[in-house]
């Protein structure tokens, strides 16, 4: 019994191991377009981020309810609204192993949001749906223009950034 915990916890850390590294190259590369764009002050070489992506997690204390099927994949979808039409935005749910989490992936949302849409709908089931309010804005420095989330509600509430997952959690209660 010792080995296998000994094993697990092995796992754990190699796990938080590889996000540092993956997070260094992050500000590595971040950092190295930011120096080059600060170079030319003429803008001849304009750069450009797009908006990120964003991903969500939903949770029950320490249970992911995607990960764990509480949540079908087929049921979650995520909209907004354009007057009176509803738009179906695409999302991609990746389901990891290793973490065993269930992550929520959009590509879209933060590029609408730029646009000026705030209010999206994450609906779980046929009975669940919840409001998230999104706030990216478009930012110009030293040439270089960028997409930083300035704001993010869930319900009407700030929600917890998991760091191990780069996601937004959701909370949810469950019977």
């Amino acid at each position: 019994m010792k080995d296998g915990s000994k094993l697990k916890s092995m796992k754990q850390i190699n796990n938080m191991k590889y996000l540092e590294i993956r997070i260094i190259v992050l500000l590595l590369v971040t950092a190295l377009i930011s120096v080059s764009c600060g170079k030319n002050i003429n803008c001849d070489n304009d750069c450009f981020t797009p908006p990120g992506p964003i991903t969500f997690r939903v949770m029950n204390d320490s249970i992911d309810l995607v990960y764990n099927g509480y949540y079908d994949e087929d049921s979650i979808t995520l909209y907004y609204m354009d007057g009176d039409s509803k738009i179906d935005t695409e999302i991609s749910i990746f389901n990891d192993t290793v973490l065993e989490i269930g992550i929520i992936h959009s590509n879209v949302i933060t590029w609408k949001s730029v646009e000026g849409y705030r209010d999206f709908y994450l609906r779980l089931n046929s009975t669940e749906i919840d409001e998230i309010y999104l706030v990216v804005q478009s930012l110009t420095q030293d040439c270089c223009t960028f997409h930083p989330i300035m704001d993010i509600e869930i319900n009407g509430d700030q929600p917890a950034f998991n760091t191990l997952s780069n996601s937004f959690i959701i909370e949810k209660k469950v019977n």
